[in-house]
């Protein structure tokens, strides 16, 4: 009995083991039943996705962010190359990078730079930047000037690569990037229909500064955007004429008047906070052993004279609590000599200060001097650029980080006159005495520009007045293009009358031999310090020219009359891109000028787009 109940209990589980198999295999075909169906029905979709998802792996160089994180880790952990660690051995990436306004040449492999460029070039100016790799080794060119290495790139493909422009915080405008590889014909790459962008602006670049009215020779523009279009080749700047430089040499200036020798060639720093000149300097007079000297005035209490080097090794003057102080700092160790008397008092000091190895010294006034040490037999290694006022950056926080407000003059370097800075900031003339209304142009030159403020038609007037110290120079001209502008100068020395002034106006329209002018030489003479209006009006193809009491007209019927279109005013000179007009007279105009008025319509000279040179907004001295 129990072998026959044994036997049927085990035949009663094999029939439950059976039918929980079937059950399972029941719902296995089902299943795999209905994923057949719905891949059948979804096929197409799921190719869509599965498309797009391997050509993002693919991809993943043209995203940014990706791009940017990779970068990070790869050089952050040394990881996630196809071998190992990133090396030499791997396909070389050439990086041209912008570092404290220094250029510098480097591989994605290298710890270091190959290249760093001893200039800087944050001033504002294309600057044209070249790289060449052959069999002679590695190049690096800045505007023509080559840095040369003879070390050659392994790994470097010579195949078609991706190249990236931008990134890193990089702020500014490239343009005319071209490309020549050796197994190809140069090309010059279409930016606008080739390339994957973020966050850039094809066909115009639009460089935006800080406002401010004083500039010296130099460029810069303010609150207004100057636009450069990339789709134009960079022209060269046009020689001069020989009659031109006849001009210039024959130039007859007006006598000095009393006073004006107070200032002479003094520059006014405080404008802005960064107010500065920057002198690129050769490195070889950077030596250990050498003075600087400037004439200083001021009434501020305390800001930044003068400042050349980095954060752990540098020299500086400055200003605190009235009193002159020269600062030497090297590998921690600093000196610092402060003049006994105070220096804000709004006369002329003449301070000597510089190194002799370790040692510091400050002379105010050729008096007493201050003499010191710095601790630990520390030696300073000075690199340019050479900043009178305040640098941008890079200074140590214990150093005053504002210009001081006031003027400077006669900068010297071991008893040599430095009177050409590569850039400046911010920097007007100093101006004795008092001021009136009206814009000053020194004798350097300059000029200011208003964009798109002239409304150049058939009828036109204008009318300014002038108080010139010099008898030659361009006085206003109005238009960009060759064959439309009108043009008011004075050009001295002509019809062989002796210290005359001729004053011509030359309007062209069309082209430049079809345009028409007139003159006018003053009864009397110009350098007697009083104002002298100028008026020239436009109207029914005459063109007609007021000096004070004296006049002028032409008729002359124009080939095309001027279209209705806002131009632009170019006051006191020109750029050197309208140079290649043919005008008797580049030079720019050294004098006063205000009261400009279009049409009977004031001409606001504060909103100026740009200025250029030694120029003051603020007034004229008014002798």
């Amino acid at each position: 009995m129990l072998g026959l109940a044994g036997r049927a209990g085990a035949l009663e589980e094999d029939t439950f083991l059976l039918k929980f198999f079937s059950m399972f295999l029941g719902h296995i075909v089902f299943l795999e039943l209905a994923a057949g169906i719905l891949a059948f029905v979804f096929k197409d979709w799921v190719g869509d996705q599965l498309n797009l998802f391997i050509n993002k792996v693919k991809a993943y160089r043209d995203d940014l962010d990706l791009q940017n994180l990779t970068d990070f880790a790869q050089e952050r952990w040394s990881c996630c190359a196809a071998r190992g660690p990133v090396t030499g051995t791997s396909t070389s990436s050439l990086q041209v990078t912008l570092e404290d306004g220094h250029i510098e040449l480097s591989t994605r492999d290298s710890r270091s730079p190959i290249f760093t460029s001893p200039q800087t070039y944050m001033d504002g100016s294309l600057h044209y930047v070249s790289v060449i790799s052959d069999n002679s080794g590695l190049r690096l060119l800045i505007d023509d000037q080559p840095l040369k290495n003879n070390q050659r790139l392994r790994g470097l493909s010579d195949s078609q690569q991706s190249l990236r422009l931008g990134g890193g915080h990089f702020e500014g405008c490239i343009s005319n990037v071209f490309v020549r590889r050796l197994s190809e014909a140069p090309e010059v790459l279409d930016l606008a229909s080739k390339s994957t962008k973020r966050d850039v602006s094809l066909g115009g670049c639009s460089l935006n500064e800080p406002p401010f009215l004083m500039l010296l020779k130099g460029s810069t523009r303010f609150n207004k955007a100057q636009t450069i279009n990339i789709d134009q080749p960079l022209r060269d700047t046009p020689a001069v004429s020989p009659r031109s430089l006849k001009v210039w040499t024959d130039a007859q200036s007006c006598p000095p008047p009393l006073g004006a020798q107070a200032s002479h060639r003094a520059l006014r720093f405080g404008n802005s906070a960064t107010s500065h000149l920057l002198f690129m300097l050769p490195q070889e007079l950077l030596k250990s052993r050498l003075q600087f000297a400037v004439d200083v005035q001021t009434t501020s209490s305390r800001g930044l004279v003068f400042y050349a080097g980095a954060k752990n090794s540098f020299m500086a003057l400055y200003l605190s609590k009235g009193r002159l102080v020269f600062a030497l700092g090297a590998e921690g160790k600093k000196l610092k000599l402060k003049s006994k008397e105070k220096c804000s008092d709004g006369k002329w000091h003449t301070v000597a200060f510089g190194q002799d190895g370790e040692k510091g010294r400050l002379v105010v006034d050729g008096l007493r001097a201050r003499e010191g040490r710095l601790p630990g037999n520390s030696t300073i290694s000075l690199r340019a650029p050479i900043y009178l006022g305040s640098s941008p950056s890079g200074k140590p926080k214990s150093l005053p980080q504002n210009s001081f407000v006031g003027c400077l003059r006669n900068f010297q370097l071991d008893s040599k006159p430095l009177d050409t800075p590569s850039a400046s900031f911010g920097v007007s003339p100093c101006l004795g005495g008092s001021l009136e209304k009206g814009i000053y142009f020194s004798q350097e030159g300059g000029h200011v520009i208003l964009a798109n403020s002239v409304l150049l038609g058939p009828e036109f007037k204008l009318v300014f007045s002038i108080r010139p110290r010099s008898l030659t120079g361009i006085l206003i001209h109005i238009g960009s293009q060759p064959g439309k502008h009108l043009c008011v100068y004075m050009e001295a020395g002509k019809k062989e009358l002796e210290n005359a002034c001729v004053f011509q106006v030359t309007a062209s329209v069309g082209s430049e031999a079809s345009g028409i002018s007139t003159s006018v030489t003053p009864q009397r003479s110009l350098c007697d310090g009083q104002w002298h209006s100028v008026a020239v009006t436009v109207k029914q193809h005459i063109l007609h020219l007021e000096l004070d009491a004296d006049n002028s007209y032409t008729a002359g019927r124009l080939p095309l009359p001027p279209a209705r279109t806002r131009e632009r005013l170019h006051i006191g000179g020109v750029p050197a891109n309208l140079k290649t007009l043919k005008l008797p007279v580049w030079k720019s105009f050294f004098g006063c000028l205000k009261n400009i008025q279009v049409n009977h319509i004031p001409i606001p000279v504060t909103e100026a787009t740009e200025v250029q040179g030694t120029v003051s907004l603020n007034g004229c001295p008014d002798h």
